[in-house]
């Protein structure tokens, strides 16, 4: 691994502060919808005081660049990955159907398929079936279980799945009598992809975007660092982000010892309605006075103690 010093020349050489702002202003305006403005990045920014580099800007440039490749889904992307899986669903049933018509599919589907959102009712895979109820088209009786009816298929939708382990502890969980089970999400992971499919329990799992190791962003295959003018920063930043990161997220229960995402997460991305911990916390830790970018609601579980949320109690 280079030296901070090293780092640094290369960092003031090759990274363009003006470039990179220029950049997020237009992303931000035209994939983001403008949900993060000009006065959130140079309050975010402020984060970065010069605990790592001797030289603050370059901890800035820094920040910047690792932004650059953020991916922010919005409400309205959320909607257009709901049609796209609906549409592997379909793609998976006639593929299970053979030489059957679209037609016919589609009335299997929608007469004879349960739709359920992973997790507990307030969590973001049942917040999910809102969206892919209303952009399919779909009857509320695709999301209302009936304990007497025999499904032909039942489909476990989530967001996100990092792991597999949700999807995989949460169809143990459940008894519905059903011929196939599917395991949908609007983003995976290959691993996750990998653990749903070994688990024995005969679940197709689906996707309209699997991560892999290209999308953490200090592995070797980084696609973060994959320009070959700051290649040789990878190691430096993935220090700098754990730094940061710990500072960012001291003391916040399970997360304190995941100061580059929970499991080692490395990634950049989130949703307009939240930020799984498995992105890097510098994006989203409020301790210490950090300031976030995106913002993260972290789960509570009531266990009949207080609580205390930005000073306020809750019981």
């Amino acid at each position: 691994m280079i030296s901070k010093d090293e780092a640094e020349a290369i960092i003031n050489k090759e990274i363009d502060e003006d470039r990179l702002r220029k950049i997020i202003r237009n992303t931000s305006v035209v994939a983001w919808k403008k949900r993060i403005s000009d006065s959130d990045v140079e309050q975010w920014l402020a984060n970065f005081d010069g605990r790592f580099f001797s030289n603050v800007t370059n901890e800035k440039r820094l920040a910047l660049w690792l932004l650059s490749h953020f991916t922010y889904y919005t409400y309205e992307d959320i909607r257009i990955l709901c049609k796209n899986l609906f549409n592997l669903f379909l793609h998976e049933r006639l593929i299970q159907n053979k030489g059957k018509s679209l037609d016919s599919v589609l009335d299997e589907v929608l007469n004879n398929t349960l739709f359920v959102g992973l997790g507990n009712d307030s969590e973001s895979g049942k917040n999910l079936l809102y969206y892919f109820r209303q952009e399919n088209l779909l009857s509320k009786k695709s999301f209302d279980y009936d304990s007497g009816k025999k499904y032909k298929n039942i489909v476990y939708l989530d967001d996100v799945s990092l792991s597999g382990s949700q999807a995989v502890d949460y169809a143990k969980s459940r008894s519905i009598d059903t011929e196939n089970t599917y395991a949908g999400f609007l983003i995976a992971t290959d691993k996750a992809i990998e653990h749903i499919q070994k688990a024995g329990l005969n679940i197709t799992p689906m996707a309209t975007m699997i991560l892999d190791n290209r999308d953490k962003a200090f592995s070797d295959s980084s696609y973060v660092f994959s320009d070959d003018k700051v290649c040789n920063i990878r190691e430096i930043a993935r220090e700098f982000c754990r730094l940061y990161g710990s500072i960012a997220i001291e003391k916040c229960d399970y997360m304190d010892k995941h100061p580059l995402g929970f499991a080692d997460g490395q990634y950049l991305l989130g949703f307009e309605y939240n930020t799984p911990d498995n992105t890097l916390p510098i994006f989203w830790g409020t301790s210490n006075g950090w300031y976030p970018l995106f913002t993260r609601y972290q789960k509570i579980y009531g266990n009949g103690k207080e609580s205390a949320l930005d000073g306020r109690k809750y019981y």
